[in-house]
């Protein structure tokens, strides 16, 4: 393999510092690099869809450790003299577990078993989320229960008013891949 030059300033984020500097490895700890901020990036937008998905967090809790262990064992075995067992932890994690805990929800939610349904339920909690440094308003949120768990839903700060004399709430719920429901819909009443 053709060494770098070293002179350049180029080295490794990941790699332990007695690596070979070769084009392959700066290439392989640069994906590790992007692979770690698109995974940080899918898991808020996995959140997002979290928010909506009514599931209970064992099932998501063990998918997501498993392929986490997986994929650290994965990187352990091909990649256990370039990295510390530190990085192979935390890139095993948060790549492994990233992707799995974006990829569950988002395959869950696009690809529907069933037609959406309405189902009223009573709010059993109201509240608004803190404002933040930044923020003008305080998001309004409703707890409901939905087949035993508890559901945090958020709504935009135009419905304030409208969710402090609220007593229920309309959702429109289908089906998911994987058979947890999602709200696609919901009102309040």
């Amino acid at each position: 393999m053709k060494k770098y030059n070293s002179e350049k300033g180029n080295s490794y984020i990941f790699f332990e510092k007695n690596t070979p500097l070769t084009r392959a490895n700066v290439i392989l700890d640069w994906t590790f690099f992007c692979l770690i901020i698109i995974s940080g990036v899918l898991v808020f937008f996995g959140i997002l869809i979290f928010r909506n998905t009514i599931i209970p967090l064992g099932p998501l809790f063990i998918g997501t450790s498993f392929v986490s262990i997986l994929f650290s064992l994965g990187l352990w075995i091909f990649l256990r003299n370039n990295l510390s067992t530190i990085s192979i932890l935390f890139s095993g994690f948060v790549i492994g577990g990233g992707l799995f805990y974006f990829s569950f929800l988002y395959i869950n939610k696009i690809f529907p078993l069933s037609t959406s349904k309405s189902f009223t339920y009573k709010v059993q909690e109201k509240g608004s989320l803190a404002k933040g440094s930044r923020g003008n308003c305080n998001n309004p949120y409703v707890v409901i229960y939905i087949n035993g768990i508890e559901k945090q839903l958020i709504f935009t700060c135009d419905l304030k008013n409208k969710s402090e004399n609220s007593q229920k709430v309309v959702l429109e719920i289908y089906d998911g891949f994987f058979g947890y429901p999602f709200i696609s819909k919901k009102e309040l009443i």
